[in-house]
This record gives C-alpha cells, structure tokens and sequence, in this order.
C-alpha cells in the first residue's frame, strides 16, 4: 500500500527540527510544538478569511489571526534552527494573547467563552513548560474578562463602536468561539496521545532492537569467551614448553668446574628473555639474550634462538661469533618469513675448562667480580650487534678472552633487573647491582642470585613488572 502524499508532507513538517540522534522524547516534544503550531497555523488563517468574507468591518480581526498566524509559522522556523526552548516558550505565549485580544475584541466574556482560557495549562503541559505560570495567567485573564463583564457592561458597547460590529456578528463569532474551543481542546489533547504513542512504538521498535543486539552480542562473547580460553591453553602450552626447555637443576650441578645458577621472570605469561647451558664434549656453550619487546610473540623468537643454537652447537665451532653469524642468518629468514620486526640482544660464550672463556655478542656488559671484591666490566658493543635485524653481522662481531680464578664471579643479567623501577620511577641501575654481587660474593651462586631477586623486589615494590627479568650467576670452583 503505497503511503498517503499528505501525511508525508503532514509528517516531514512536524519532523522539522529533529534529527537521527535526538532521543526519543526529544522527538515527541519537537513534533508536538510543530504539530501545534500548524493547527493554530489553519486556525488562524482559516478565522482570518472566513471573518474577512463573513463579518462586516472586522479589518482588526482579520489582522489579529494574520499575524498571529505568522507568529505561528515562525515557531516553526525556530525549531528549524534548533532553538527549541523559545519556540515553545513563545507558542504558549502567542497563543495567550491571541487569544485574550480576540475575546476582548468579539465580547467574549460571557460566563460560557472565559472558559476558554483553561486551555491555557493543558498547551503549557504539551509544551512542557511551567504549568502554575500558565494557570495563573488564565485566571487573570478569566478575572479581567469576568470583571468587565460584570461590572463595566459599558465596555463592550465602547468596543463595538470603535469596530463598527453590528450583534449579528457579535453572535457570528461567538458561535463560532463556543465550536473552536471543544475542537482546538481536542486537537491539542489528540496531539499528546498520538505523539505518545508515536514515541512508545518508537521506544518499543528501539527496545526490540536492542534485544537484537543483546542476544547477538551474547552469542559474539560466547565465541570470545570460547576463543580466549583457547588462546589461554596454547599460551600455557607455550609457556610450559619455554620452561621445559630451559636447563634443569641437575644438568647445572652436574657441571663440576662452575657453579651455575639462572633464573628468568617473565613479564608476561611467556617470557622473550633467553638462556641455555649447553654441555658438550670438550667445552660448554653458554647463550644468553632479550627478544625486543615480550609476550607471545617475543617468547617464539625466543624459542626459535633455543632451537637453533641447539641445532649449531653440534658443529662443533671453535669460536662464538662463528655461532652467531650463521645464527643471525637463520633468525632474520624466519623473522621475515613471520612479517615480524622483533630482533635480540645476544651473547654466547663457550667454557673450555680451567676457568677459560671466550665471548662474543652484544648484550647488556657482564660483570666479572673478583674473589677481593675487584669489580670488571666486559663492553659488548665492540662484540657484536642486534641479531635478526640484518641478513650478514660477520663484520660487527668478534671474540673476548677471559679467565676466572677459583671464587671469582660471573654475572650476565637482562634490562629487566637494572631497568626495574619504584613507585618514584627510579631505576635499580647497575650500581645497585655491582653493591649486591661484591657483598654477598662469598655465597655460592644459588644464595647469591636469590640476594640478588630479593633486592630488587624489595626496591621496585608495588610497581609492576615491565620487562622480563633473567639472571645468569657462574662461580668459578
């Protein structure tokens, strides 16, 4: 059924003002200032003409329903422009004295016409404003009305005169008075109703609506629910396997020469810190390194660094940065291959007995402390460069001899200890470090790294943990 063109045309000009986003009872009020003002629009105008033809001598009539009229249409035009508030304020307005002019103009203050002005609430209820301000108004226009019927009869003839109305057509327009009021009440009450009711299967259609997309929405969190338990699962797979992989207690112990201790705290549930201890037949390969960045993803780098050393160390290579350039390129084919941009900071050092070491790598500095308390630091930005960055770091990379005495300490450390903040944003920094390591330098490593996580726990507090921390302590036997 195709819609009626008039209550199109009806419906766009009560529509005047209102926009998509104006909430629901936004709406109603705009519609009903609009519908009101058109209805005392046809009123106004249709008085005016009928009047003109049908009245003799009534020119200030027809000019009171033509500009009251206009008025009208202006109401409109303000909420148009957005200016809601006066337009309604002025419709209730215009609407008094209009009205309050004509009855005083047509003798309308017999008992039947004052009451008339009861419309005067019931429009200030439609357009929500004050209701009391409005009351009050119609009862001092009913009273002055009532006064001067009463007690100046002489007024209406004074009136009369200056109109040149004859009683015929006094009593024209009091008829038509006493049929206007019923019907402009009944207008103005059909306009509340049916606007309510516009706005409750409005509310009901957008409640509906929102029912929709409540029942859509549970059924998309289900799946969430049901795809972040599955990614918890595989990050506790990944998580279980980085530990898996690291070196167990015993493999540690079972190293006569030195004894090793490493732990690693992972920012998140999987860590990109990385260390391996690597036995082989005549000499152990140490690795140690920090992934950019931590998480998943890092944590992947990590084990695939954990795997290709692994892989490497059965080749038997005489130097470190050896190790390390074929590793590079292994890491950066597979970075790319992933379209990640994730490189590390990386040392590896081999052990070849009596205290003998050989380092390559760029990391945060080792510290060696000395039985006396003699503190050396190894620089490792001569030593080599970010790995997985570049196809080729041959150039960048080269080897660090050292010895270690009986009771002399070597520290490799990531960023998350010397960068571990307090609540005051000061860092633990490597001073605080050096302090801890040549005052408890005569514990075996395992007291000595636990002194080591308790210091800086203690220091950094409440304050969470932003990186991944990793500690790697060999003490010479």
């Amino acid at each position: 059924m195709k819609n009626n063109p008039l209550m199109e045309i009806l419906d766009k000009i009560l529509n005047i003002g209102t926009s998509e986003t104006d909430d629901i009872q936004k709406t109603r009020l705009v519609r009903q200032v609009n519908g009101l003002n058109l209805f005392y629009t046809f009123i106004a105008f249709g008085i005016g003409v009928f009047v003109a033809f049908a009245v003799e001598n009534s020119f200030y009539l027809t000019i009171i329903q033509y500009v009251a009229g206009v008025f009208y249409v202006l109401n409109i035009v303000l909420n148009r422009f957005k200016l809601h508030r006066p337009a309604r304020v002025l419709t209730i307005v215009i609407f008094e004295w209009h009205l309050f002019l004509i009855m005083v103009l047509c003798g309308m203050w017999n008992g039947s016409s004052i009451y008339i002005v009861i419309l005067y609430p019931l429009l200030a209820a439609l357009v929500e404003v004050s209701i009391f301000r409005h009351l009050a108004i119609s009862l001092i226009q009913g009273t002055l009305l009532a006064v001067a019927y009463y007690f100046f009869p002489s007024v209406q003839a004074e009136v009369n005169k200056l109109l040149l109305l004859n009683n015929s057509a006094n009593e024209i327009i009091k008829i038509m008075s006493m049929f206007i009021t019923p019907v402009m009440a009944a207008v103005i009450i059909n306009i509340i109703f049916s606007e309510n009711i516009r706005a409750r299967e409005k509310q009901k259609k957008l409640t509906d609506e929102l029912s929709g997309a409540n029942r859509q929405l549970a059924f998309y969190a289900e799946q969430l629910k049901d795809e972040a338990t599955r990614l918890r699962a595989e990050v506790q797979v990944a998580k279980k396997l980085q530990i898996m992989v690291l070196p167990s207690e015993k493999e540690l112990t079972a190293i006569k020469e030195l004894d090793i201790s490493c732990i690693m705290r992972p920012a998140d549930e999987v860590g990109g810190d990385y260390y391996d201890v690597i036995v082989m037949e005549k000499q152990i390969i140490f690795g140690f390194g920090d992934v950019t960045g931590h998480g998943l993803h890092s944590g992947v780098i990590m084990m695939m660094t954990q795997t290709a050393i692994r892989s490497l160390a059965e080749n038997r290579h005489q130097k470190p940065s050896e190790l390390i350039t074929i590793l590079n390129r292994i890491l950066y084919s597979n970075i790319m291959k992933i379209g990640d941009d994730r490189s590390l900071t990386l040392c590896v050092f081999f052990y070849t007995g009596h205290g003998k070491f050989i380092f390559s790598g760029q990391h945060e500095s080792p510290i060696i402390c000395r039985k006396n308390g003699d503190i050396e630091y190894i620089d490792t930005m001569a030593l080599g460069y970010y790995v997985g960055m570049l196809p080729d770091i041959r150039n960048s990379l080269s080897d660090y001899e050292f010895k270690l005495e009986s009771g002399d300490i070597f520290v490799v450390y990531s960023d998350g200890i010397t960068e571990a903040e307090n609540r005051d944003r000061e860092q633990f920094g490597l001073e605080r470090l050096e302090q801890v390591i040549v005052k408890y330098r005569g514990m075996t490593s395992d007291q000595l790294k636990n002194k080591v996580m308790k210091e800086v726990y203690n220091f950094k507090g409440e304050t969470d943990i932003y990186d991944d921390i990793t500690l790697m302590i060999l003490k010479q036997v």
